[in-house]
């Protein structure tokens, strides 16, 4: 990043965070403005979640931002010391389309991450699950894990997976079974 590029991006999220209308063309120039200068930005627009007025607005760039390949920046932000920010960062991984949300089951097995907001993320994004992946993750998940699994799998259970959910309803875990067969109840079959 130049000297000019790191200039403009203070100067648009300077316009941002003093913004009182969200529809203002000077907002709408900022913006614009911070989407040309493009990954360089995020740092700066992360941290600026943490002083917005108006954080959507923000929250809506970085969106644009997030995909796979921006996934572990975001990730990180997470943690965020800030609330506001780490709050911010975890709904533009509801807001963003652009990345695979089931990179964020395998980090629900890891001990520092934050389990809270993951889970959060994925009932939010729980229509783009891979609900085969849900149901062999139970296996290694502690027992908090294990309820946010369960739920996700809970929503995201269609028709096509019932071969899975039979499997899994014949677990060894008696518990993993039991929630198995409470989830195939909510499927009717003809005999």
């Amino acid at each position: 990043m130049g000297l000019l590029d790191g200039y403009k991006i203070k100067k648009a999220l300077t316009v941002l965070l003093a913004s009182q209308n969200p529809a203002s063309p000077q907002t709408g120039q900022a913006l614009l403005r911070l989407k040309e200068i493009g990954r360089p930005a995020l740092a700066q627009c992360v941290e600026a979640l943490g002083s917005a007025r108006h954080p959507e607005i923000i929250e809506e760039l970085l969106a644009t931002f997030l995909d796979n390949e921006t996934f572990a920046f975001f990730m990180n932000h997470l943690t965020h010391p800030n609330a506001q920010v780490a709050t911010g960062v975890a709904r533009v991984f509801v807001k963003s389309m652009k990345y695979d949300p089931n990179r964020l089951l395998a980090l629900l097995t890891e001990a520092k991450a934050p389990k809270a907001a993951i889970g959060k993320i994925l009932t939010q994004r729980k229509d783009h699950l891979n609900v085969k992946s849900l149901i062999a993750l139970l296996g290694t998940a502690d027992r908090e894990n294990r309820t946010v699994l369960l739920r996700l799998i809970e929503r995201s259970a269609t028709e096509a997976v019932l071969p899975d959910l039979m499997r899994a309803a014949r677990n060894e875990d008696v518990t993993i079974g039991a929630n198995m067969a409470r989830i195939l109840v909510r499927f009717s079959t003809e005999a």
